[in-house]
């Protein structure tokens, strides 16, 4: 957990309460926010004093502590039967390759290395795992979506094999701006989609075919995550549920194993971009052996409660989930196990990626057109003299990749905005430069440092102001902001509710 701006939710619940806040009230608490403050916590919790602040270790137990202390002080009672902690069981799992990963064919034998040429890791709560020669299939993107007509598996029997799928889903590929969203991403497209999809279809291990455009970073990113400790919520399944081993192959490697097949990895791509492709066996065969070192402990969720009593109609939950960057585990954990029923969270508003670059013209919607939050920050955007834009990367899928998510898998309409594409003072083409130089050099590495000497945060302060205006504004109104039609969460929302 290296990023300094760490993720945090806010999440308002509704409850019948009638009283008001005065105007002057919501003035001076909008105006409390500045510069200064935020200096404060990011110098803090970016020290070495905290260690990284990562799970399991005393660098977290610090943090936690400081977060605490936080809201108490500015007012915030526990929220969690009298404890700002919520415990989060988890499983560390540092999965090993032990020798090549070997790919055959009917005339012929590859060992490969990992991580270079396979990111691979295994979930497995076992200390030994072995692939023997399992047959590779194809299964295009690895998409189930009745509601765009599409099946990958359809007619395909994966049980026991290794499925292989494209990153990302076919809209992007295809230049047809109708199929799926187009070049925007769809959760169908997200790495966390297609892992749950290849297990619900009993496959045995799943490898998707890194490409930077398609994933959004380049591929050192899931190496590094493969040699590294991931981290699960425990379950009473011991992870029964997911594949043996998932993963990713480097686009270099992908063309040589298929370029025995007489195609290459641009060519499988175009036909599972077009509706009613089948899937089909490779003719290949993966074996493998990994390593499992396995640790049980538990980690921390961190939340204070503003009720709603004189103060805002509806209460608030500051919400810090525990290992965001480890598959959202701790917004995952709280989901399931929430302070009050999932289906009376109003919305949640979250914080992250904010990038200490000044003031923006900007509000960028980071899944914008997903829900009616957009009209409240456009509303709120406009009394700043700012305007409201979509994410100029949808393809990346970044709505998919932070703690909000977790919400918006349960229904509950989610906020993922910060000023970031247009600076007031350097224009559109310096805050480009300027987000992909971090994403290149700092983005999840421990270059990620405070450097005040280089850090503007007024941009960061006005959009905490934009955020506080929003959420003061569901908070004192009777409106619960809903899925717009095409988004893929507003059926659950519907269902939830109709409970």
């Amino acid at each position: 957990m290296n990023k300094l701006f760490a993720t945090f939710l806010i999440l308002i619940i509704s409850f019948s309460i009638n009283c008001h806040v005065g105007t002057s009230d919501f003035e001076n608490a909008k105006q409390s926010i500045n510069v200064s403050d935020l200096e404060t916590w990011v110098k803090e919790l970016g020290s070495d004093r905290f260690m990284g602040r990562a799970a399991f270790t005393e660098g977290e137990k610090l943090t936690v502590e400081y977060l605490a202390d936080q809201l108490k002080k500015i007012g915030f009672e526990p929220a969690f039967s009298g404890s700002y902690f919520q415990e989060v069981p988890m499983v560390k799992i540092i999965s090993g390759v032990y020798g090549p990963v070997n790919i055959r064919t009917s005339s012929s034998s590859f060992d490969f290395h990992a991580p270079d040429d396979f990111a691979i890791i295994s979930p497995a709560i076992e200390k030994s795992i072995s692939i023997d020669s399992s047959e590779m299939i194809f299964a295009g993107f690895g998409i189930v979506a009745p509601e765009y007509g599409w099946d990958d598996y359809s007619g395909l029997d994966v049980k026991g094999k290794t499925v292989v799928v494209m990153v990302n889903d076919p809209g992007l590929y295809s230049g047809d701006t109708s199929l799926f969203k187009g070049s925007e991403m769809t959760y169908y497209g997200r790495w966390t989609y297609k892992y749950e999809e290849a297990a619900r279809q009993g496959a045995l291990g799943i490898l998707i075919i890194h490409e930077s455009k398609g994933a959004g970073y380049d591929y050192t990113i899931p190496r590094k995550s493969s040699i590294t400790p991931n981290l699960y919520i425990q379950s009473d399944g011991s992870n029964t549920s997911r594949c043996r081993f998932t993963g990713w192959i480097s686009a270099e490697t992908a063309e040589k194993i298929f370029g025995t097949k007489a195609t290459d990895v641009s060519g499988l791509r175009a036909k599972a971009c077009k509706k009613g492709f089948s899937g089909f066996s490779t003719g290949t065969y993966i074996s493998l052996r990994i390593n499992n070192t396995v640790e049980y402990n538990k980690s921390k969720n961190v939340a204070g409660i503003l009720k709603g009593t004189e103060r805002p109609e509806r209460s608030i939950i500051l919400l810090f989930p525990t290992s965001e960057e480890d598959g959202l585990a701790g917004s995952l954990y709280y989901t399931d196990h929430p302070v009050f029923p999932i289906q009376k969270c109003v919305a949640c508003l979250k914080n992250d990626l904010l990038l200490p670059l000044g003031r923006m013209k900007d509000v960028m919607i980071t899944g914008y057109g997903q829900s009616e939050l957009d009209d409240f920050v456009r509303d709120a955007a406009t009394e700043q003299d700012r305007y409201v834009t979509g994410d100029p990367n949808p393809h990346t899928g970044m709505y998919f990749r932070s703690d909000h998510f977790s919400f918006a898998k349960k229904g509950v309409p989610s906020l993922f905005a910060r000023g970031n594409t247009d600076s007031r003072e350097f224009g559109k083409k310096w805050a480009a430069e300027m987000e992909q130089e971090y994403i290149r050099n700092r983005y999840h590495k421990p270059s990620d440092n405070y450097q005040p000497e280089k850090w503007n945060l007024e941009g960061i302060a006005e959009d905490a102001a934009l955020g506080f205006s929003v959420g003061y504004k569901i908070a004192t109104s009777e409106v619960f902001p809903r899925w717009k039609r095409g988004s893929e969460f507003k059926k659950i929302r519907e269902k939830s509710q109709s409970k």
